[in-house]
């Protein structure tokens, strides 16, 4: 199975790739970032997402050393999509006083 998923759209999509990326590695991997994306360890403690953050981070701090990323992204998945809710509020929040300024 290909990273993208095994299907033949999947596989056809991975071929146009620059680079091939291998096989083992998950997406916040390949992106260069936190592996447990969108946490954020040195999100500030007065951050309005602080709380859905550090629920996100404990989920998968608490996740099996063992077990796979992906299924750790698949365990927790309710934490990281309150902690992706939240920052989705807060950029569109920020995004709105940045055109009013304007």
């Amino acid at each position: 199975m290909g990273w993208f998923g095994g299907s033949a759209e999947d596989e056809a999509a991975e071929a146009r790739l620059d680079k091939k990326i291998p096989k083992e590695l998950h997406i916040t991997e390949v992106l260069k970032r936190h592996s447990y994306h969108p946490f954020d360890p040195e999100l500030p403690g007065d951050h309005v997402c602080n709380m859905q953050n550090s629920s996100f981070g404990k989920c998968m701090e608490g996740m099996e050393n063992e077990m796979p990323l992906h299924l750790k992204h698949v365990n927790c998945f309710g934490e990281k999509t309150e902690l992706m809710r939240c920052l989705v509020k807060e950029k569109t929040e920020l995004m709105r006083c940045l055109v009013k300024e304007k």
